[in-house]
């Protein structure tokens, strides 16, 4: 009985969730400011060789404009572009518990995911290191990683859509 109970707790909560459109995260000027972040992060670090510590001033910049911009823009007259079904398919990542998210796909998108990642470590590191090429590589390569992510959240978000309408509400 009170497992039932949770479930439907669960159900509600969802419903919740699946009912509340994004607002300016699912503006497509967000997607495109995260892969703005990748070379300005690895600027920020490579400036540590001329202008010291006052680097970290710039790597802090960088990590809350990418917080905080999504949060600042306003809702998008429009969710219908690849950009913002990316954003809209990261949401629909985030809510996979309450979702049928099928396993194949959370593997994809956790593989893509730590390719962007480890790349861009290396990029940074590399930029630490100040060597241009492997700085340049490693951050072209985590780009073309965080693309393929953000591809593979458009396609998730698509195929969500068609398996719960609740969510053709954030489509307008």
């Amino acid at each position: 009985m009170p497992q039932r109970a949770m479930t439907k707790r669960f159900d509600i909560v969802s419903m919740l969730i699946l009912r509340e459109p994004p607002e300016g995260e699912a503006s497509p000027w967000s997607v495109w400011q995260r892969f703005l972040a990748i070379p300005a992060l690895v600027a920020a670090v490579w400036s540590h060789s001329s202008i010291g510590l006052w680097c970290l001033g710039l790597i802090a910049l960088v990590a809350v404009s990418v917080v905080v911009v999504p949060l600042a823009l306003p809702r998008p007259r429009s969710t219908r572009s690849w950009a913002a079904f990316s954003a809209l398919g990261e949401k629909v990542w985030a809510l996979k518990e309450h979702l049928d998210v099928a396993d194949g796909e959370l593997f994809q998108a956790r593989l893509l995911l730590a390719f962007a990642t480890t790349t861009l470590i290396g990029a940074v590191l590399a930029a630490y290191l100040n060597m241009l090429w492997p700085t340049i590589g490693l951050a072209a390569v985590s780009a073309l990683g965080k693309l393929a992510f953000q591809h593979h959240m458009a396609l998730l978000f698509e195929r969500q859509r068609h398996l719960h309408p609740a969510l053709d509400a954030w489509v307008y």
